[in-house]
């Protein structure tokens, strides 16, 4: 069997890093079937050389970079152009990650869908408006044109089905993994993680963007603190959007509470979650969540919103709290400090977690890759 992929949106930072897991594992599952995968010129500059070098690794595997360039793409898409140079010979069509259209000729098709943030809550989504056109083109030709339709959690699928009821019966459920590291014995000290040992903290990892509601987590500890000093100080670990520079300024207005580093290695940053008092996160909109799960995989507690995916995510293990309310948060954080950690508390944890990984993800997309290709 032949399968294109056109895989433009796996180079995204976070969101991406799902969709290379579970690409891979795919490859490696149908080791009979040859892939075809599409990428745009600037992939080669995209910084994350690891994932080419594991694709031309598979012998079942065949590249190609398109001549157009993103811009191009994406100005064609805003004005409302179907237009893709995908060939026409192929068994299977799949779009990781992001909504595409497929024609007539290219079926059957399935495209995975991480959220409609970007249409049903603009202010927090990470696309500017001519983002959110582009998706919501996009998304329109792909819910007519595509043979199915995979959501990353249960609550982007009831916002698909809320948002074009018409095609529901194409709509399932593809839960995200989380990157294999997370679940082996190995862990790494550097310079940050080892100076972090021996002291008390939570932690917080990412992309610091408004929808990650990190100035009300902020806002909240400082409240916390007042009644509860012996509260652990809260570790950021990432990089931030430019308009949440306000942000980092109340961070390093405060250096005896919070501490902000870059992105660690993975290893490091493991072994930072692990040695951690716990994950604060307070998002008021999300996907899936996948922090969530990688803390649960080293069995430490969690606090995190009551909206978007997370109670699902959490699944009842996680200490929840209302995000547009301070006083829920400060009552969150306190809960989380005075709760106790018990050893069944931590195999729950690990045991849930254990559930999202690319493996399973990628059976489940190869089952569903043979009944739409009657195989």
């Amino acid at each position: 069997m032949k399968i294109l992929i056109p895989a433009h949106s796996v180079f995204a930072f976070t969101s991406g890093t799902p969709m290379r897991g579970l690409i891979l594992k795919l490859i490696t599952l149908r080791k009979n079937d040859l892939f075809h995968i599409i990428l745009t010129k600037t992939s080669k500059k995209s910084g994350n050389t690891n994932f080419l070098e594991n694709l031309t690794a598979h012998q079942n595997v065949s590249i190609r970079f398109e001549n157009q360039s993103p811009k191009t793409q994406n100005l064609k898409k805003l004005l409302g152009l179907k237009s893709n140079d995908y060939p026409s010979e192929f068994d299977f069509y799949l779009s990781p990650g992001i909504p595409e259209h497929f024609s007539k000729n290219q079926q059957p098709s399935l495209s995975i869908i991480a959220d409609l943030s970007s249409i049903n809550l603009p202010g927090q989504s990470s696309l500017k408006w001519h983002g959110n056109r582009i998706f919501k083109n996009t998304l329109n030709w792909a819910l007519t044109s595509n043979t199915k339709i995979a959501a990353i959690s249960d609550f982007t699928r009831k916002e698909l089905e809320a948002y074009c009821p018409s095609q529901t019966q194409k709509y399932f459920t593809l839960h995200n993994g989380i990157e294999d590291f997370w679940f082996d014995n190995h862990f790494e000290d550097n310079e940050i993680s080892a100076k972090l040992k021996n002291e008390s903290y939570w932690i917080w990892w990412g992309y610091i963007s408004n929808r990650k509601n990190i100035t009300s987590l902020l806002t909240a500890y400082l409240e916390a603190k007042k009644s509860e000093a012996s509260l652990p100080r809260i570790v950021f670990i990432g990089q931030h959007a430019p308009d949440q520079q306000g942000c980092i300024d109340l961070i390093n207005k405060h250096p005896d509470y919070f501490q902000r580093f870059d992105f660690q290695p993975n290893y490091a940053l493991k072994t930072i979650v692990k040695n951690s008092q716990g994950l604060v996160f307070p998002s008021i909109y999300e996907g899936f969540g996948l922090p969530v799960i990688e803390a649960f995989s080293q069995g430490v507690p969690v606090l995190h919103s009551n909206v978007t995916s997370l109670p699902e995510v959490g699944n009842g293990l996680g200490i929840e709290i209302n995000p547009n309310s301070t006083d829920s948060i400060v009552d969150g954080l306190i809960q989380l400090h005075q709760s106790p950690n018990s050893t069944e508390q931590v195999a729950a944890r690990q045991n849930w977690a254990s559930n999202f990984t690319y493996q399973r993800a990628a059976l489940q997309l190869s089952a569903m890759i043979d009944e739409l290709t009657g195989n």
